[in-house]
């Protein structure tokens, strides 16, 4: 009778043991600045977004919120960066599906698990790809495109801003749905990209609908659809892939994580104060062709597995597992 007491005893005093400390990080923390790395260049859109959710995030928790670019590696070299960083909440990243769900099929040297390494913080957003052409293209659907890719094999291209991106991966979904073969020709990047389409080296490209926005407000291309489940609120008249008889959604994601083993109270004031921070810049983000999404950690866990599950079997398939 005297052991059993005694467990219990010892459960109760390290359950309010645990309760306090829970209690007393989520009242200090923060006490100094947070740096959020962004595993992108100084202009990608990746690090506005980073840029917008921290400043928010910095007027709710007074303390400066600081942005670091570590580019590089399809962002391996961030995240080797942050897990290895300590889980007290000061230092955070904003990934992507990309980063968390088709590298670790894409790349050998991948040294992270992205499930077990990070603590998921929130899938902020998420973001189009746009199936885009010049303005003088002879097509004007999506479904165009698929009924000569059919028609004539292999004489049609699409850009993408690099192997393995997710504007690769978009391309060859397609193919995959489809049964085609549109030509994939990798460039370096989202500019050089665009810039091959008005040069005419490629049929089409796919770009993140932040790009396409700019691209064809510019009036130098046309999205014929967008590769999502719902219209986007910024083009509300260019139809999705599926409303074009295609069933397709090559949609991504940006959001937020930290090393592995932060703190739950911690998680539960970035989370609220970032979706704070989405939610109060909803329009201005809408606008420029992100969809504001704001999910619970267990949200983004779920979106993290599913992807690592979904996209390792395409890559099987095109021959690209752990190729690169």
């Amino acid at each position: 009778m005297y052991s059993i007491l005694k467990k219990i005893s010892s459960t109760i005093f390290f359950g309010c043991l645990g309760l306090s400390q829970a209690l007393h990080a989520q009242a200090t923390y923060p006490e100094k600045p947070i740096k959020i790395v962004v595993p992108y260049t100084a202009g990608a859109s990746t690090d506005t977004l980073a840029r917008i959710v921290g400043e928010s995030v910095s007027k709710q928790l007074k303390q400066p919120v600081i942005i670091e670019n570590k580019p590089g590696a399809a962002g391996i070299i961030a995240s080797n960066y942050v897990k290895q960083q300590k889980p007290d909440g000061y230092t955070l990243m904003l990934t992507t599906d990309g980063i968390a769900s088709v590298n670790p099929s894409l790349y050998k040297a991948v040294s992270y698990d992205s499930v077990k390494d990070f603590t998921s913080l929130t899938v902020a957003v998420s973001v189009s790809n746009a199936l885009v052409v010049r303005n003088d293209s002879a097509f004007k659907t999506v479904g165009d495109v698929v009924d000569y890719a059919k028609k004539n094999p292999e004489k049609l291209s699409y850009g993408s801003a690099g192997v393995g991106s997710s504007l690769h991966i978009a391309g060859e979904l397609l193919n995959d749905t489809e049964g085609i073969n549109i030509l994939h020709v990798p460039y370096k990047g989202g500019a050089a990209e665009m810039n091959a389409l008005l040069g005419n080296e490629v049929s089409m490209i796919y770009i993140p609908m932040v790009s396409a926005l700019n691209f064809q407000s510019a009036g130098k291309a046309r999205i014929l659809g967008i590769g999502s489940k719902e219209r986007n609120s910024a083009v509300p008249d260019v139809p999705t892939f599926k409303e074009q008889g295609i069933e397709y959604d090559s949609d991504t994601w940006y959001g937020f994580v930290a090393p592995t083993g932060v703190d739950t109270a911690v998680v539960n004031v970035l989370n609220a104060a970032i979706e704070t921070a989405l939610i109060d810049n909803k329009d201005r983000l809408e606008k420029m062709g992100f969809t504001v999404t704001a999910s619970s950690p267990e949200q983004m866990d779920d979106a993290i597995r599913t992807g690592l599950e979904r996209w390792k079997p395409l890559l099987q398939k095109i021959d690209l597992f752990q190729k690169m």
